[in-house]
């Protein structure tokens, strides 16, 4: 018998909806973007109080080097001891947006000098040594951040290594003390950008090296610390208008390479000490004191929860000062270098925030423009040739 083949009707298909142009348009983009977020999602988010090593490595060790931010938000790192424990010439350039190091090389190798930013976002890099060498250098050399260059330009009218430097308000910059071979400097000179000139200043009230100098909200600058002769509690102001020195208040404890740092209200914190201890270390490396200039004396607040030395100070967008690492440490203090913590202007105190990643020493710090604090280099194990971003 044949078979009848079996016809369906277009009334009996089971009925599937058309779906509609443009409701498919809009599926359609929903996930396109969808899978573009995805795509473009940065990592996690740091979490505050921690510390985040960066993705690259710079191409030299770079510990006692100087650090400047630069207009574009790059971070400029020069010379140092590599770890050869030589000086370098290497300056390496670190730019956030990409979290990656790019370098380029000094006109000669150099260590304790100091780096100033100019106003044009170019940077001054002055005198220094290079390790072994008996003196100090005269030389002096300028940073171009358009092309990444650095430029010899007028030496120095003296020789200096472990001197400090200080923008003016005028665009001009003050040099002050410093050492070369036996001779401790009480001499200052001013750079002038405009001319490509030195000048002689007037001299500091006391020779003095490993000091540390900031400019205050008023125009002068404040030079505290160091050594030379009993020179380490001392302080003094320099008064660009007159170029005259003025002596102001004792700190209450002798600092060597101590660091200061500028506060929101315009008093000054310095902190630690760089000098010699035996098994007990003093109750001076955890101390800190802030200067106030409309009294031109010396507060002390607040101990330090751990002992400081050749650390990093840095004031954070809050107007709170964040400080790491340490040279301090013995078989009572372990891993001290590793240890930070935040200064509190308002109750004068100190709170415990993460540890660094790796331990430093002789290291940098700066504030970036989106408020995270990068530090690199410095001197541990291991870490010369490395940064880590700190976020509060």
């Amino acid at each position: 018998m044949q078979k009848k083949a079996m016809l369906i009707r277009k009334s009996d298909a089971p009925h599937v909806a058309p779906i509609p142009h443009a409701a498919y348009a809009w599926t359609l983009i929903v996930t396109l973007v969808m899978v573009s977020l995805l795509i473009s999602a940065p990592a996690t988010a740091a979490a505050p109080g921690s510390w985040t090593v960066v993705g690259d490595e710079m191409s030299a060790g770079h510990r006692d080097a100087t650090v400047n931010l630069l207009l574009d938000g790059r971070v400029l790192i020069a010379g140092g001891s590599n770890a050869s424990t030589s000086a370098t010439s290497t300056a390496d350039i670190y730019d956030p947006s990409s979290d990656t190091f790019s370098s380029a090389t000094m006109t000669t190798p150099r260590i304790w000098h100091t780096a100033t930013t100019l106003d044009d976002g170019r940077v001054l890099v002055v005198g220094g040594a290079a390790l072994g060498l008996p003196t100090a250098s005269n030389t002096v050399e300028i940073f171009d951040p358009t092309n990444d260059s650095f430029t010899r330009v007028a030496n120095l009218l003296v020789k200096r290594e472990v001197h400090s430097a200080t923008l003016l308000d005028d665009g001009r910059v003050l040099v002050m003390g410093g050492h070369n071979a036996s001779i401790t400097h009480a001499s200052s000179e001013i750079y002038d950008p405009a001319t490509d000139s030195w000048t002689a200043a007037a001299n500091m009230t006391a020779a003095r090296y490993l000091h540390t100098s900031v400019l205050l909200n008023d125009g002068t600058v404040l030079v505290t610390g160091g050594q030379g002769t009993s020179v380490g509690e001392s302080a003094e102001i320099y008064h660009p208008s007159t170029d005259s020195w003025e002596a102001v208040g004792d700190m209450a404890f002798a600092r060597s390479e101590p660091r200061a740092t500028l506060l929101f209200d315009g008093s000054v914190l310095v902190t630690g000490r760089n000098n010699s201890y035996g098994s007990i270390i003093p109750r001076s490396f955890y101390s800190a004191e802030v200067y106030h200039p409309d009294t031109k004396t010396w507060e002390r607040v607040g101990d330090m929860e751990r002992p400081r030395a050749l650390h990093t100070s840095t004031r954070l967008a809050n107007g709170k000062v964040l400080v790491a690492g340490s040279a301090v440490s013995n078989f009572r203090i372990l891993n001290n270098s590793k240890h930070a913590e935040i200064y509190d202007p308002v109750t004068k105190s100190w709170t415990t925030t993460g540890l660094l990643n790796l331990c430093r020493e002789s290291h940098v710090g700066v504030l970036l423009y989106d408020d995270t604090v990068f530090v690199a280099g410095g001197f541990c194990a291991v870490g010369a040739d490395s940064g880590e971003i700190y976020t509060p």
